[in-house]
C-alpha cells in the first residue's frame, strides 16, 4: 500500500493516481522524502543556540558602543545605541530561535513521512 502525499489516503501498490483525491502518486519505489532529505542533525537546537549567542554580542556591543558615545559627548547616539540594541537584539533572537523550532519540526515531519513511506 501506498500512502497519497496529498490526503494521506492508502493506494494499492499499482495505482497511478490517488482513490481519493485523484492526484498522481510518485513512481513506485520513490519515496517522497528519502533519508538523505534530512535535515542535518540538531540543526533547530544549534540554530537556538546561536541565537542566543548573537543575542549576547549585540547586546554587550550595542550597551558598549552607546557608553563610548555618551562619553564623547555624543549623547543622542550614545542613547539610541543603549535603548535600540536590546531591542533589536531581541527580536533577531525571536527570529532566529523560531526558525530553528520550524526545523525542528520539519525534520521530525521528514522523519515521520520517511518512516510511512518504508511500509
Amino acid at each position: 500500500m501506498r500512502h497519497c502525499q496529498y490526503c494521506d489516503a492508502l493506494n494499492p501498490d499499482d495505482a497511478l493516481q490517488c482513490g481519493n483525491c485523484g492526484k498522481s502518486l510518485p513512481p513506485a519505489g520513490k519515496n517522497i522524502v528519502s533519508s538523505s532529505d534530512k535535515i542535518p542533525e540538531n540543526a533547530g537546537l544549534k540554530l537556538q543556540v546561536l541565537a542566543r549567542i548573537i543575542f549576547a554580542v549585540i547586546l554587550v556591543c550595542g550597551e558598549i558602543l552607546g557608553y563610548l558615545n555618551i562619553k564623547e559627548e555624543e549623547i543622542a547616539i550614545g542613547v539610541a545605541y543603549v535603548l535600540i540594541s536590546p531591542l533589536l537584539a531581541y527580536l533577531n533572537m525571536i527570529v532566529l530561535h523560531a526558525f530553528g523550532e520550524l526545523c525542528e519540526n520539519v525534520s521530525g515531519a521528514r522523519y515521520y513521512l520517511y518512516q510511512l513511506n518504508k511500509k
